[in-house]
């Protein structure tokens, strides 16, 4: 929107040939974008992915889960708990580090030779996925 309203802003000074005002303002506005580009204002630090585990009911426990996903996860909640004819579905929201390779390699596999468990799923919020 900023972009919009700049636009505007260019086009009715041009047209009150403000040339002047116009070229500062231009100016001034890049270099502060630029700035904030390149230290990465609004950016966040870390991923935020969704995991679902489902497998039999019985098969292990949660506590064992849950902290085999703290250790790759900075946050870890809950979000989901389903139980049902002797199978169970959990979700929970985790917060990665912004290194994700090493959580796809050794994370996922580790939860899946847990006993019990038949699918893992790590799923990115479709806000997360890169434009």
């Amino acid at each position: 929107m900023v972009f919009l309203f700049w636009t505007i802003a260019v086009g009715l000074g041009c047209g009150t040939y403000n040339w002047a005002v116009v070229i500062v303002s231009t100016i001034v506005i890049s270099l502060v974008m630029i700035a904030l580009y390149f230290l990465q204002y609004g950016r966040s630090t870390n991923t935020d992915y969704i995991l679902v585990v489902s497998g039999k009911s019985g098969g292990g426990d949660d506590a064992s889960l849950e902290t085999a996903i703290r250790e790759f996860a900075e946050e870890v909640r809950m979000r989901s708990h389903e139980v049902s004819d002797g199978f169970f579905e959990t979700i929970f929201e985790l917060r990665f580090p912004r290194s994700i390779k090493q959580v796809n390699k050794n994370m996922v596999p580790k939860i899946q030779s847990m006993p019990g468990i038949q699918k893992v799923s790590l799923l990115a919020p479709q806000l997360a996925l890169p434009v």
